[in-house]
């Protein structure tokens, strides 16, 4: 079945430290004609999301996630797991996460982490989806410890085109043959991947594999149901440092083609003013401009 973005909704899935992200990042839609018209399902595990005065309003359907769903993870043995995976929140946002692929009556499920926001438009690249058959959309996922040790332009640019040339945006294939990782950070899931019974999957290989990654562990569950992938531009979730070193040596093309600054690690609004990085401030600016009353 073609994908049509007027049968997407939006889903936020987070706790009650992002509500100042998911404001922002609403608010970034603003540079959007398609976004805000698009239905929000606001899910969380803490009632006190769904009752924000500033997102509960806005949502078209919220989600609480019960506690015999999160439960499922709570007694499952990690002798399994690597020991630097051996964190409770990491198998708690895995799990949380997988609530996200519920089926809302839509054709799809846009999901947008929500330290994310807009820097512009996405409705040429949602467009020139249109049409297009997929179960899953996301953008190759970026290894962020190679651009770290980035120490000039020139080091930087021959890094950039390497990676660029390694991407392949707006193809289609089934993701048993291609060996590629993705962020789902923002993703577009449809079809096969929507429904309970690939979150039984999700559950089934979390429990059994040696990994309590979300992404990681999708990606066994697509490869198990032969999913039909596409390849996002890697703009629309343009991850740290990437950008923060393309501002830094002033590298207009890269900046003016950023549809979304993917905000890991450490959160805009966890740092204090000393530490904020150039993309950092960028959602400084997006956060003054909402209303704080």
């Amino acid at each position: 079945m073609a994908f049509n973005v007027k049968n997407c909704c939006i889903v936020l899935l987070l706790d009650a430290s992002y509500i100042v992200g998911a404001r922002t990042l609403i608010s970034s839609f603003r540079h959007s004609e398609i976004l805000p018209n698009l239905p929000i399902v606001l899910m969380s595990d803490d009632q006190k999301v769904l009752d924000d005065p500033h997102l509960g309003p806005i949502a078209h359907k919220k989600v609480l996630i019960e506690a015999d769903f999160l439960e499922r993870y709570a007694n499952l043995s990690n002798e399994h797991i690597p020991e630097s995976q051996r964190r409770e929140n990491v198998p708690k946002y895995t799990w949380l996460k997988f609530a996200a692929y519920q089926n809302f009556g839509f054709d799809a499920n846009m999901f947008i982490d929500t330290d994310m926001i807009f820097l512009r438009s996405p409705d040429g690249l949602l467009k020139s989806l249109e049409g297009a058959d997929f179960d899953y959309a996301a953008t190759q996922n970026i290894p962020h410890e190679v651009w770290k040790g980035v120490e000039n332009v020139e080091q930087f640019e021959n890094l950039w085109r390497k990676f660029e040339g390694e991407l392949d945006p707006f193809s289609a294939c089934n993701l048993v043959d291609k060996d590629t990782s993705f962020n789902s950070g923002f993703s577009i899931a449809r079809g096969s991947v929507l429904g309970y019974s690939y979150i039984e999957r999700l559950l089934r290989i979390a429990a059994d594999s040696n990994t309590q990654f979300e992404q990681r562990i999708n990606w066994f569950a697509m490869r198990e149901i032969a999913v039909k992938f596409m390849e996002l531009p890697i703009f629309i979730n343009m991850t740290r440092p990437i950008l923060d070193q393309a501002m830094k040596f002033d590298l207009q093309d890269i900046i003016d083609r950023t549809i979304i600054q993917h905000y890991t690690s450490k959160k805009p609004w966890q740092k204090s003013d000393r530490y904020l990085t150039e993309s950092d401030k960028l959602w400084i600016e997006e956060w003054s401009r909402i209303d704080k009353d």
